[in-house]
């Protein structure tokens, strides 16, 4: 498997990620994104050479990407709340575990990318997002949440939105269609949400930098 578009991409981010982490503020979120950009960008390069050494198929690998980034992408959003929601998130994490465990290893099994975990992770997530963003910005305006906050919020809500929905409608063969040659609409989608996540989260970083003390209302 060779390397491919969106490993560049989370090299990338991952570079702005140390260059401007002294500024990011508040430092737990940033740090915690930084763990989940170094264990992707581990994870991918282990899943490139176990392709070329073995020949076999990266799927349990990245059944286990999706169940580390979900439950690190909760307690991210758990340091951004300033709502009073975190019990939520400390009462949540542990069933999303379980059924991510069950399904694993009883459900969908080791060898198939396990969407039913993601999509109940995206709505987790897509929930508790909507709910930093009502509350903690379009109604209170929480004069402590950071422009970084903000971006991250939006990108993991758009990323994570996005590719259920690529899931969901690729059971009836929607985004198979071949709109180029060996190019798939799956393809473009992937490097469209790709492109705009891993974006957004560099733009996060880089206005940090000499900024990262500031908020939405500064």
């Amino acid at each position: 498997m060779p390397v491919q578009y969106h490993h560049y991409l989370i090299a990338v981010t991952l570079i702005f990620g140390l260059i401007s982490f002294k500024s990011v503020n508040p430092k737990s979120v940033g740090a915690l994104l930084l763990l989940i950009l170094f264990l992707n960008l581990g994870f991918e390069l282990a899943a490139n050479v176990k392709w070329y050494v073995f020949k076999t198929s990266n799927v349990i690998i990245y059944n286990l990407v999706l169940g580390y980034t979900f439950i690190i992408w909760l307690i991210l959003l758990y340091y951004i709340d300033r709502s009073g929601g975190r019990k939520f998130i400390r009462y949540i994490i542990l069933p999303f575990f379980i059924f991510y465990l069950t399904n694993l290893l009883l459900i969908q099994g080791l060898s198939r990318f396990n969407t039913y975990s993601f999509l109940i992770g995206t709505i987790i997530s897509s929930f508790y997002s909507y709910r930093i963003i009502y509350f903690d910005i379009l109604e209170r305006f929480v004069p402590s949440i950071s422009k970084f906050e903000v971006i991250v919020v939006c990108a993991g809500l758009f990323y994570h939105v996005g590719f259920s929905v690529m899931f969901f409608t690729n059971q009836w063969g929607a985004t198979t269609l071949e709109i180029f040659k060996d190019f798939t609409l799956y393809q473009l989608i992937s490097y469209l949400i790709n492109t705009c996540f891993y974006g957004l989260l560099s733009f996060a970083y880089l206005t940090s930098l000499g900024t990262g003390n500031k908020t939405i209302k500064s």
